[in-house]
């Protein structure tokens, strides 16, 4: 993990980051990246570290990063800029993208455990094999094999 404990500074317990302290927390909230707690409870201001994580996965699939989980060099300048990313900003240019580009879709794949086909979680998100000339931007190569997270989300 390429952690920069300074972004995670504002613990409550070694799991926990509290809003008050991590500008990218805050950022995630505003974005609507990480679910705003509203229990009415004093804990209200303080998410888990898994929580972040998995707002941070969000952020880079939307922004097309590489999906790390990290707040890197990359995302902290997008927080710097306290400006939410939007999707499909220019509707019309995707949509000629989209037509040039394989489309981003599971390849039917299972490994021997029985894992793809968005049928098991990789760091929270389904997940399945694709080919390798997918569209999808996430694509990832690992142990021989192309897989997304991207395209379990398309279903």
């Amino acid at each position: 993990c390429l952690c920069i404990e300074r972004y995670w500074a504002g613990f409550v317990y070694p799991t926990s980051v509290w809003v008050g302290d991590s500008p990218v927390l805050q950022f995630l909230l505003k974005c609507q990246l990480v679910k705003e707690k509203m229990n009415g409870l004093s804990t209200d201001d303080i998410y888990t570290k898994k929580q972040v994580e998995k707002g941070l996965i969000k952020l880079q699939i939307l922004t097309d990063l590489p999906v790390t989980g990290v707040a890197d060099e990359k995302v902290l300048k997008m927080v710097s800029t306290n400006k939410c990313p939007v999707k499909a900003q220019e509707p019309l240019k995707l949509i000629s993208k989209q037509k040039t580009r394989k489309a981003c879709r599971c390849n039917s794949v299972l490994d021997y455990n029985g894992n793809g086909e968005c049928r098991s979680t990789f760091q929270g998100y389904r997940w399945c094999y694709v080919d390798p000339g997918s569209g999808c931007r996430d694509r990832r190569w690992t142990g021989g094999t192309w897989w997304s997270w991207a395209a379990c989300s398309r279903r």
